[in-house]
């Protein structure tokens, strides 16, 4: 991660344009990063590292969260480390195996639908909806279904003002829609896979043209 985002620091300095820049990978790979920026649109959550996981009795009070939590590492995709977990007991228990690690404790939010959005340029190219199965998570590398979502102008205009605030070109967005259609930013995607969005558009085409028209 270090030497990439070195990589793109050195790139941008010899003034090479790049599609996402270095401030917007290191933003958006960083769930906390990402929340600390975008709050205001996304479940509330803490940060928990070595130096704080003793006191999570005293974090979790403070956000006023309520069980179910979800808990996910500060870094990572496809669900992987991310678990919902049910009493405080298990919180601790997790926090204290894995306390050399950063976490993220999240509150959890009921989802009706659960929507990657994915932006290229200043404009969204698809919106898919992820159906779990067999678990509660709807990544599609755990096997979600997926089909062609229509997302309405309010969610629109929110993942774009976000797309804007993380200055980035080619993001997918997670987004959540609970029962009473609030919605929440769930996470920013700077690298994201597309293969299941290719049932419903050519993305690689859709890039081409996005770097056509910048030049």
């Amino acid at each position: 991660m270090e030497v990439g985002l070195r990589a793109l620091e050195h790139i941008e300095g010899r003034g090479i344009e790049v599609i996402n820049p270095r401030s917007s990978v290191e933003i958006c790979q960083n769930k906390y990063l990402t929340y600390k920026l975008l709050k205001e649109y996304m479940p509330t959550s803490i940060l928990v590292s070595q130096d704080n996981f003793q006191d999570i009795d005293y974090l979790v009070e403070e956000k006023d969260l309520k069980f179910p939590l979800v808990v996910k590492p500060v870094y990572g995709g496809y669900g992987n480390g991310v678990l919902k977990l049910e009493k405080i007991e298990e919180l601790k228990n997790i926090l204290k195996k894995h306390n050399s690690s950063n976490f993220i404790v999240q509150e959890y939010i009921p989802y009706k639908h659960d929507v990657r959005v994915f932006l290229i340029g200043d404009r969204v190219v698809c919106a898919m909806e992820r159906i779990p199965r067999n678990d509660w998570r709807a990544n599609c590398s755990l096997g979600a279904e997926t089909r062609r979502f229509p997302i309405r102008g309010d969610v629109e205009d929110l993942v774009l003002k976000c797309v804007k605030k993380v200055n980035a070109h080619i993001v997918g967005v997670d987004v959540l829609i609970d029962r009473e259609n609030n919605h929440y930013i769930l996470e920013m995607n700077i690298t994201p896979q597309f293969r299941n969005t290719m049932r419903y558009v050519n993305i690689p085409l859709e890039i081409l043209k996005f770097i056509e028209k910048c030049h």
